[in-house]
């Protein structure tokens, strides 16, 4: 195979970005001592068995009643106090308030440990406890706290769910819907925005897309949910987050060391129900994760390690349907596919945090993932046409990497606070075997089956009357690359103003440098005699033979299969995007029931981009201004109101920008891009009403609005090239559209109601209307919305926890409505629309004694598929196009908890 080129990143590139962040190190090092001459009151919040209760609100009784927010660790912290004696009073959702008296000397840090009590929920004199109650606590106080729109789902909730990656956990937060492979969820949507209007990102900091076809969105299903401590949605963007991302940002923060040791260890194991009529390598499922960490230095260095294995065999059966007439129900063609599918995830954690001084910390991760799929495809297509039957067999071999590093740091500087980060991320996606064998034959018998039978023919049918073997048409190689790579240096200095401190400025900049190269090529070649290699109706052959195995040398093909240097095909190229962003804010309490927050973003990105078969070259910059107002009005301690007006962005893909010329010399087409193509903007407006109950009860309702400018669609025009007229297909900005809608959520424990019979069960529900329109050109008849935007989604939850009896259950339904997705072809009804879909999942958790458990996880119980359906679903005429089936799945395992 030919060795993959090299990327275009320079490797002195990262030695700057690192230099970068050691001076910031070190100077933040060097003046730490400077602290220690600030008068201030800092302190931690803890519930009573010592875990940190992020985001709990702190009040300096007197000083103007100035508050502080908790972070990750529970710590706060007041500066420029005057000498005196104070409460500090601390509330938190879900816990009993706590207060303590500090002393304030001149020139001194006095500090103090808040210890909450988890508020009991007590019915009829029965007190009940919980692990959820921490989790949904950690949650709720997180989101009502935040100065912008954002949904939060902790470790202690999701963790109840029966989901296997990121992308399951984030489906069940408000107006989020995912596309699925295989029956695992993959990518993310956001309020009716496809996965490439949305951004991912890890601590903070957006991941690379490593996918083939994914190009700006990052596949979910190479993270697994238990190396994640946390995972939030934010709708509207703020001054200090990356512009790129419409529909929303979803960020997962990974485990980090706790304030005590311990041990997590976690063993499953499980059965696939298979849809596929050939079963070649099983049905099981191994699922295998486990965590640890302590702390050393008296509690100053904290590490933790993680890892995970999950290992899954999937049969699915994919089906296709082709119609002779426009709106006619006769069939032309039906095509079945039997897939067998080895999937394994593999993941290692390492993360340590230093606190190298009462003001300054330093915080470093590192992860990486490995995800190996292996696949068998075998495809039967009988054409009623041409009374032909073929079949193919498709041999599959995907790998991902993905290696992770962030180095962080915090500094208090008196007034100030210093945050800094870089990162470095580097991916790749590797098809090194795509191998595809086609079989033909003539079969009369095909012309005398009703469309009924033809519905009937699956991948093993056979054929009474119809002696002769299918022959040998081809053998088909196309091995493809992908690597991608980000690195990111930035820094955020927030400084309070005005003696009372309820208000602060906040300024900072970032550099990203992103790079993607993609590798293609490929070799078809025929028998010199078809007869070679025949095989019987109802069989299919070479299964999981590669395109270097001896059983190809038997094939007598006419070449050898061994496609030529990568860099030669049109479609390779290699890419390279910078962008530079600056942006100022400020956050005020005009009193206790009024907070803002203002700011704008400048964000400059240049790109280059390169044809390697041509040597045709691209550039491009653009500069965008993203300002947003975000406010927060307190109706009461528990009741807000919220509004937002966001402007951010949606940047053009890789491959839409490389000035790549694809010449179909039959056809007479061009498929060319486009380096002019500028970025798709939108204003982005939200009113939402948020109610916290004393008993963990949250309930929201709001509304929202986008209209996004130049966004991106198929053009086409025509191009005399020698003399000969050919049609050239290239993206172009243009039109526009609007999204709008409303979504509510809600959580409660039930026990509110006052009956016994309820006192242990809790209600998780959402649900979000969507509406899209966009203008696609004056050629179509209708209005359409945008790709993949549902107009339904919702999630209904059903929890029963008893920490009494240490048994807690989950029911969990998640809908989602059907969306169009694209056109295909140039026929009235050749619409094509994603059909709804309804999973329910089921996980139970059995507390033996302190530390063991064991769990049952049910997912997919209502057998749901994956369906393509040709013409909207409510109109009158619709139809099949394609279904995806795959069935359910059960896991059961066993944890260990020290």
């Amino acid at each position: 195979m030919p060795t993959p080129y090299p990327p275009r990143i320079a490797p002195a590139r990262g030695i700057v970005l690192l230099a970068v962040l050691a001076l910031v190190t070190a100077l933040a090092g060097l003046l730490s001592p400077l602290t220690a001459q600030q008068t201030a009151v800092t302190g931690l919040v803890r519930d009573d068995v010592g875990n940190p209760l992020p985001g709990a609100t702190v009040r300096l009784e007197g000083e103007d009643g100035r508050t502080s927010v908790g972070d990750a660790d529970g710590a706060f912290r007041f500066v420029g106090v005057a000498p005196g004696e104070y409460t500090l009073s601390a509330t938190y959702l879900g816990y009993s308030a706590a207060s303590a008296t500090v002393t304030v000397m001149a020139g001194a840090t006095s500090t103090a440990v808040l210890v909450m009590q988890p508020a009991p929920l007590e019915v009829e004199g029965i007190t009940t406890y919980g692990e959820l109650t921490r989790g949904q606590a950690q949650a709720l106080n997180a989101q009502k706290n935040s100065p912008n729109l954002k949904y939060v789902i902790s470790e202690e909730l999701f963790d109840l769910y029966p989901d296997i990656n990121a992308a399951e956990t984030v489906q069940r937060l408000p107006g989020v819907s995912i596309a699925r492979d295989q029956g695992e969820g993959r990518f993310v949507q956001v309020r009716g925005l496809g996965e490439q209007f949305n951004s991912l990102t890890v601590n903070g900091v957006r991941l690379p897309s490593i996918g083939r076809g994914s190009e700006r969105a990052v596949e979910l299903d190479i993270v697994p949910s238990s190396m994640v401590e946390e995972i939030s949605v934010t709708k509207a963007l703020r001054p200090d987050m990356d512009g790129d991302a419409l529909g929303g940002t979803v960020d997962m923060v990974y485990k980090r060391p706790g304030s005590e040791p311990f041990l997590h260890l976690d063993l499953g194991g499980g059965l696939n129900d298979q849809q596929s009529e050939i079963d070649s390598w099983g049905q099981g499922i191994v699922s295998v994760s486990g965590n640890a960490g302590t702390r050393f230095a008296d509690d100053r260095l904290g590490i933790l390690v993680a890892g995970s294995y999950h290992d899954t065999e999937r049969g699915s059966l994919f089906e296709s349907w082709r119609y002779v007439e426009d709106e006619g129900g006769e069939l032309s063609r039906h095509r079945t596919t039997d897939y067998d599918v080895g999937r394994k995830n593999m993941g290692l954690l390492s993360s340590l945090d230093l606190q190298y001084s009462d003001t300054g910390e330093l915080t470093f991760a590192v992860n990486w993932q490995h995800y190996l799929e292996d696949e068998i495809r075998r495809l039967a297509i009988y054409n009623i046409g041409p009374l032909t039957e073929q079949r193919f067999t498709g041999n599959r071999v995907r790998e991902q990497d993905m290696l992770f590093a962030q180095l962080a740091g915090d500094q208090q500087f008196g007034r100030a606070r210093l945050e800094f980060q870089g990162s470095w991320s580097q991916g790749e996606e590797d098809w090194p075997d795509i191998t595809e064998f086609r079989w033909t034959r003539s079969n009369p018998m095909l012309a005398g089956l009703s469309d009924a039978e033809i519905d009937d023919l699956g991948a093993m049918s056979t054929f009474n009357g119809v002696d002769a073997p299918l022959t040998l048409d081809y053998a088909y190689f196309y091995p493809t690359s992908v690597e991608s790579g980000q690195q990111s240096a930035g820094a955020d200095l927030t400084v309070l103003a005005g003696g009372s401190g309820n208000s602060s400025f906040k300024v900072g900049g970032r550099f990203t440098s992103a790079d993607r190269t993609y590798l293609f090529s490929s070799v078809r070649s025929t028998p010199t005699d078809p007869s070679t290699f025949t095989i019987e109706g109802g069989t299919f052959g070479l299964p999981e033979v590669k395109f270097d195995d001896p059983e190809i040398g038997q094939l007598g093909l006419s070449s050898p299969l061994t496609p030529a240097d990568p860099r030669t095909n049109a479609s390779s190229y290699e890419a390279e995007e910078r962008t530079l962003a600056g942006y100022l804010m400020n956050t005020t309490d005009w009193s206790d029931r009024f907070t803002t927050m203002v700011g704008v973003r400048v964000e400059r990105t240049s790109h280059d981009y390169l044809q390697f078969s041509t040597g045709n070259e691209g550039e491009g910059s653009y500069t965008s201004v993203l300002p947003s107002a975000h406010g927060i009005v307190r109706l009461d301690p528990n009741s807000q109101v919220r509004f937002a007006v966001s402007r951010g962005l949606s940047r053009p893909s890789f491959r839409s920008l490389v000035p790549v010329d694809v010449v179909d010399e039959e056809d007479l087409e061009i498929s060319r891009g486009n380096p002019e193509l500028e970025p798709t903007t939108a204003w982005s407006f939200d009113l939402m009403f948020e109610r916290y109950g004393n008993q963990l009860g949250f309930l929201s309702g709001g509304l929202f609005y986008k209209k996004l400018q130049d966004p991106i669609a198929g053009g086409s025009y025509t191009e005399s090239v020698g003399g000969t007229q050919y049609t050239v297909f290239q993206p172009l900005n243009g039109g526009s559209a609007t999204v709008y809608g409303f979504e509510v959520a809600a959580y409660q424990r039930l026990s509110a109601l006052g009956l016994p019979l309820f006192r242990h069960l809790a209600l998780n529900a959402n649900y979000t209307w969507n509406h899209s329109e966009a203008d696609f050109g004056s050629e179509r008849e209708r209005e359409y919305p945008l790709p993949n935007s549902p107009e339904h989604t919702g999630n209904l939850s059903l929890i029963y926890e008893n920490p009494n009896a240490g048994f807690t259950t989950v029911v969990a339904g998640n809908y989602r409505s059907y969306m169009w997705e694209k056109f295909e072809g140039g026929q009235l009804h050749n619409d094509i629309w994603t059909g709804s879909e309804f999973h329910l999942d089921v996980s139970m958790r059995k507390d033996w004694t302190r530390g063991l458990s064991t769990y049952l996880q049910l997912n997919n119980l209502t057998n749901e598929s994956d369906r393509e359906i040709q013409g909207e679903p409510s109109e009158s005429f619709s139809r099949i196009h394609e279904r995806e089936s795959y069935s359910w799945w059960a896991t059961l395992g066993v944890r260990v908890t020290r």
